[in-house]
Protein backbone atom coordinates (compact mmCIF):
# COMPACT_ATOMS: atom_id res chain seq x y z
CA UNK A 1 0.00 0.00 0.00
CA UNK A 2 1.72 2.96 -1.00
CA UNK A 3 1.85 6.22 1.03
CA UNK A 4 -1.21 8.77 -0.52
CA UNK A 5 -3.35 5.15 -0.31
CA UNK A 6 -2.67 4.68 3.08
CA UNK A 7 -3.17 8.20 4.18
CA UNK A 8 -6.95 7.98 2.51
CA UNK A 9 -7.06 4.25 4.74
CA UNK A 10 -5.43 6.60 7.81
CA UNK A 11 -8.26 8.88 7.58
CA UNK A 12 -10.94 6.74 7.34
CA UNK A 13 -10.57 4.62 10.22
CA UNK A 14 -10.14 7.22 12.37
CA UNK A 15 -13.19 8.91 11.19
CA UNK A 16 -14.85 5.69 11.45
CA UNK A 17 -13.67 5.31 14.94
CA UNK A 18 -14.65 8.59 15.92
CA UNK A 19 -18.07 7.68 14.62
CA UNK A 20 -18.20 4.58 16.22
CA UNK A 21 -17.50 5.96 19.64
CA UNK A 22 -19.99 8.56 19.33
CA UNK A 23 -22.89 6.53 18.20
CA UNK A 24 -21.79 4.09 21.51
CA UNK A 25 -21.88 7.44 23.43
CA UNK A 26 -25.43 8.62 22.06
CA UNK A 27 -26.70 5.05 22.49
CA UNK A 28 -26.20 4.80 26.21
CA UNK A 29 -27.40 8.23 27.19
CA UNK A 30 -29.58 10.75 25.19
CA UNK A 31 -30.68 8.36 22.08
CA UNK A 32 -30.80 11.83 19.72
CA UNK A 33 -29.94 9.85 16.71
CA UNK A 34 -32.99 7.50 17.60
CA UNK A 35 -35.60 10.24 18.54
CA UNK A 36 -34.72 12.21 15.24
CA UNK A 37 -35.10 9.07 12.92
CA UNK A 38 -31.50 8.12 11.85
CA UNK A 39 -31.42 4.96 13.18
CA UNK A 40 -34.85 2.95 13.71
CA UNK A 41 -35.09 2.17 17.21
CA UNK A 42 -35.58 -1.62 16.30
CA UNK A 43 -32.39 -1.74 14.36
CA UNK A 44 -30.54 -1.01 18.20
CA UNK A 45 -32.57 -1.60 21.00
CA UNK A 46 -33.58 -5.04 19.56
CA UNK A 47 -29.80 -6.00 19.04
CA UNK A 48 -28.71 -9.29 21.00
CA UNK A 49 -25.65 -6.56 22.33
CA UNK A 50 -27.93 -3.71 23.46
CA UNK A 51 -27.87 -3.82 26.98
CA UNK A 52 -30.58 -1.69 28.90
CA UNK A 53 -29.00 -2.27 32.20
CA UNK A 54 -25.82 0.18 30.95
CA UNK A 55 -28.17 3.02 30.38
CA UNK A 56 -26.42 6.04 31.68
CA UNK A 57 -23.93 3.74 33.13
CA UNK A 58 -20.76 5.75 32.61
CA UNK A 59 -22.36 9.15 30.95
CA UNK A 60 -19.36 11.46 30.81
CA UNK A 61 -17.05 8.68 28.84
CA UNK A 62 -16.00 10.10 25.50
CA UNK A 63 -14.79 6.94 24.15
CA UNK A 64 -17.06 3.82 25.39
CA UNK A 65 -14.56 1.48 22.87
CA UNK A 66 -10.83 2.26 23.67
CA UNK A 67 -10.14 -0.54 21.09
CA UNK A 68 -11.98 -1.08 17.69
CA UNK A 69 -10.83 -4.02 15.03
CA UNK A 70 -12.33 -3.04 11.73
CA UNK A 71 -11.90 -5.27 8.84
CA UNK A 72 -11.33 -4.05 5.40
CA UNK A 73 -11.31 -5.20 1.66
CA UNK A 74 -9.95 -3.52 -1.46
CA UNK A 75 -12.55 -4.03 -4.61
CA UNK A 76 -12.23 -3.16 -8.19
CA UNK A 77 -14.09 0.11 -6.90
CA UNK A 78 -11.40 0.81 -3.79
CA UNK A 79 -11.57 0.21 -0.10
CA UNK A 80 -14.41 -1.24 2.01
CA UNK A 81 -15.45 -1.58 5.26
CA UNK A 82 -17.10 -4.81 5.89
CA UNK A 83 -16.96 -5.23 9.91
CA UNK A 84 -16.87 -3.55 13.27
CA UNK A 85 -15.55 -4.96 16.01
CA UNK A 86 -16.28 -3.63 19.68
CA UNK A 87 -17.18 -6.24 21.85
CA UNK A 88 -13.84 -7.86 22.65
CA UNK A 89 -11.87 -6.87 19.32
CA UNK A 90 -9.58 -10.33 18.48
CA UNK A 91 -6.38 -10.38 16.38
CA UNK A 92 -3.85 -7.31 18.26
CA UNK A 93 -1.15 -9.69 19.33
CA UNK A 94 -1.49 -11.83 16.01
CA UNK A 95 -0.68 -9.02 14.28
CA UNK A 96 2.43 -7.69 16.24
CA UNK A 97 3.57 -10.97 16.23
CA UNK A 98 3.49 -11.98 12.81
CA UNK A 99 5.18 -8.19 12.33
CA UNK A 100 7.89 -9.38 14.35
CA UNK A 101 8.34 -12.55 12.58
CA UNK A 102 8.20 -11.07 9.50
CA UNK A 103 10.79 -8.13 10.08
CA UNK A 104 13.10 -10.58 11.49
CA UNK A 105 12.71 -12.65 8.19
CA UNK A 106 12.73 -10.54 5.60
CA UNK A 107 14.25 -7.06 7.49
CA UNK A 108 16.17 -6.44 4.33
CA UNK A 109 12.16 -6.07 2.66
CA UNK A 110 11.43 -3.59 5.49
CA UNK A 111 14.74 -1.32 5.50
CA UNK A 112 14.36 -0.80 1.80
CA UNK A 113 11.03 0.36 2.19
CA UNK A 114 10.50 4.76 1.86
CA UNK A 115 8.29 4.95 5.16
CA UNK A 116 8.02 2.29 7.58
CA UNK A 117 5.60 2.43 10.29
CA UNK A 118 6.25 -0.12 13.43
CA UNK A 119 3.40 -1.79 15.29
CA UNK A 120 5.46 -3.47 18.47
CA UNK A 121 4.84 -0.33 21.01
CA UNK A 122 0.97 -0.94 20.09
CA UNK A 123 0.00 -2.62 24.01
CA UNK A 124 2.26 -0.13 25.61
CA UNK A 125 0.07 2.72 23.70
CA UNK A 126 -3.03 0.66 24.71
CA UNK A 127 -2.19 0.57 28.22
CA UNK A 128 -1.78 4.42 28.48
CA UNK A 129 -5.47 4.35 26.61
CA UNK A 130 -6.43 2.80 29.77
CA UNK A 131 -4.67 4.23 32.15
CA UNK A 132 -6.11 7.82 31.43
CA UNK A 133 -9.30 5.99 31.98
CA UNK A 134 -8.73 5.50 35.45
CA UNK A 135 -11.46 7.21 38.00
CA UNK A 136 -8.93 9.06 40.20
CA UNK A 137 -6.03 10.20 38.31
CA UNK A 138 -4.24 11.36 41.34
CA UNK A 139 -3.08 7.88 41.96
CA UNK A 140 -1.38 5.44 39.90
CA UNK A 141 -4.16 3.09 38.88
CA UNK A 142 -4.25 -0.66 39.69
CA UNK A 143 -5.35 -2.46 36.44
CA UNK A 144 -5.99 -5.76 35.24
CA UNK A 145 -6.62 -7.84 32.13
CA UNK A 146 -10.10 -10.03 32.48
CA UNK A 147 -9.76 -13.39 30.80
CA UNK A 148 -12.23 -16.08 30.54
CA UNK A 149 -8.97 -18.88 31.28
CA UNK A 150 -6.56 -20.78 29.66
CA UNK A 151 -9.06 -23.17 28.36
CA UNK A 152 -11.12 -21.38 26.42
CA UNK A 153 -9.99 -19.85 22.81
CA UNK A 154 -7.61 -16.52 22.12
CA UNK A 155 -6.15 -17.15 26.06
CA UNK A 156 -2.81 -16.94 24.45
CA UNK A 157 -3.57 -13.58 22.95
CA UNK A 158 -4.79 -12.72 26.37
CA UNK A 159 -1.17 -14.00 27.89
CA UNK A 160 0.67 -12.46 25.08
CA UNK A 161 -0.92 -8.67 25.35
CA UNK A 162 -1.40 -8.92 29.28
CA UNK A 163 2.57 -9.60 29.55
CA UNK A 164 3.37 -6.83 26.81
CA UNK A 165 1.16 -4.58 29.03
CA UNK A 166 2.65 -5.80 32.06
CA UNK A 167 -1.10 -6.12 33.56
CA UNK A 168 -1.62 -9.42 35.52
CA UNK A 169 -4.33 -11.99 34.40
CA UNK A 170 -7.47 -12.37 36.40
CA UNK A 171 -10.44 -14.43 36.02
CA UNK A 172 -13.72 -13.54 38.07
CA UNK A 173 -13.21 -15.96 40.78
CA UNK A 174 -9.55 -13.72 41.11
CA UNK A 175 -12.08 -10.71 41.58
CA UNK A 176 -14.92 -9.53 44.18
CA UNK A 177 -17.16 -6.94 44.80
CA UNK A 178 -17.26 -4.53 48.30
CA UNK A 179 -18.49 -1.89 49.33
CA UNK A 180 -18.75 -0.78 45.78
CA UNK A 181 -15.20 -1.35 44.97
CA UNK A 182 -13.51 -4.33 43.01
CA UNK A 183 -10.58 -5.72 44.44
CA UNK A 184 -8.00 -7.91 43.07
CA UNK A 185 -7.52 -11.01 45.84
CA UNK A 186 -3.95 -11.47 46.26
CA UNK A 187 -1.53 -13.23 48.76
CA UNK A 188 -1.07 -10.19 50.92
CA UNK A 189 -4.99 -9.54 50.65
CA UNK A 190 -7.43 -7.32 48.69
CA UNK A 191 -6.17 -4.81 46.62
CA UNK A 192 -8.46 -2.18 44.58
CA UNK A 193 -8.79 -2.34 40.96
CA UNK A 194 -9.82 0.93 38.68
CA UNK A 195 -9.32 -0.12 35.48
CA UNK A 196 -10.35 -3.70 33.92
CA UNK A 197 -9.44 -4.21 30.59
CA UNK A 198 -11.64 -7.19 29.69
CA UNK A 199 -11.66 -10.14 27.18
CA UNK A 200 -14.74 -11.69 28.33
CA UNK A 201 -18.29 -11.36 26.44
CA UNK A 202 -20.24 -8.79 28.03
CA UNK A 203 -22.93 -11.41 28.73
CA UNK A 204 -20.94 -13.01 31.31
CA UNK A 205 -19.93 -9.98 32.46
CA UNK A 206 -21.90 -9.62 36.01
CA UNK A 207 -23.90 -12.20 36.66
CA UNK A 208 -26.20 -10.70 39.13
CA UNK A 209 -27.30 -8.40 36.21
CA UNK A 210 -27.25 -10.64 32.82
CA UNK A 211 -28.35 -14.28 32.58
CA UNK A 212 -25.57 -16.33 32.19
CA UNK A 213 -24.44 -19.78 32.81
CA UNK A 214 -20.67 -18.88 33.05
CA UNK A 215 -20.33 -18.22 36.22
CA UNK A 216 -16.70 -18.63 36.71
CA UNK A 217 -15.84 -15.87 34.31
CA UNK A 218 -17.65 -12.57 35.21
CA UNK A 219 -17.81 -10.38 38.76
CA UNK A 220 -21.18 -10.21 40.20
CA UNK A 221 -21.86 -6.57 41.54
CA UNK A 222 -19.47 -4.81 38.77
CA UNK A 223 -22.30 -3.03 37.06
CA UNK A 224 -22.70 -0.84 40.35
CA UNK A 225 -19.39 -0.41 41.16
CA UNK A 226 -19.04 0.89 37.76
CA UNK A 227 -22.47 3.31 37.93
CA UNK A 228 -20.61 4.32 41.22
CA UNK A 229 -17.79 5.85 39.49
CA UNK A 230 -15.51 3.50 40.96
CA UNK A 231 -14.40 0.98 38.14
CA UNK A 232 -13.84 1.62 34.54
CA UNK A 233 -14.42 -1.76 32.65
CA UNK A 234 -13.09 -1.18 28.62
CA UNK A 235 -14.33 -2.38 26.49
CA UNK A 236 -17.66 -0.24 27.85
CA UNK A 237 -20.50 -2.72 28.59
CA UNK A 238 -22.81 -3.17 25.61
CA UNK A 239 -20.02 -1.57 23.03
CA UNK A 240 -20.82 -4.79 20.74
CA UNK A 241 -24.09 -3.00 19.41
CA UNK A 242 -21.69 -1.44 17.20
CA UNK A 243 -21.34 -4.36 15.66
CA UNK A 244 -24.53 -4.66 14.43
CA UNK A 245 -24.04 -5.09 10.22
CA UNK A 246 -27.70 -3.34 9.86
CA UNK A 247 -25.95 -0.28 10.98
CA UNK A 248 -24.04 0.17 7.77
CA UNK A 249 -26.95 1.04 5.91
CA UNK A 250 -27.06 4.16 8.25
CA UNK A 251 -23.34 4.94 8.48
CA UNK A 252 -23.29 8.04 6.11
CA UNK A 253 -26.32 9.51 7.89
CA UNK A 254 -24.76 9.09 10.81
CA UNK A 255 -21.68 10.48 9.83
CA UNK A 256 -23.60 13.97 8.86
CA UNK A 257 -25.80 13.64 12.48
CA UNK A 258 -22.22 13.35 14.56
CA UNK A 259 -19.63 14.39 13.36
CA UNK A 260 -20.99 16.98 10.49
CA UNK A 261 -18.64 14.95 7.92
CA UNK A 262 -18.89 12.80 4.89
CA UNK A 263 -18.47 9.33 5.27
CA UNK A 264 -14.65 8.47 4.21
Amino acid sequence: IDPDEWDTLNQAIKQRARLTNAFLRDLYSDQDALREGIVPPEVTLADPYYRRACLNLSPNRAAPASLIRFDLIKTTEGWQFTETHTNTPVGLSYAIQNRRFLTQEAGDFYRALPEYHSIINTPLELLDTLRELAPEQSRRPSMVFLTTGPRYPFYSEHSFLARKMGLRLAQGDDLLVSDNRVYFKTIAGLERVDVIYRRVNDTHIDPAVFNTDFETAGIPGLIQCIRAGNVIVANAIGSGTAENRALHAYLPALSRFYLGERLL
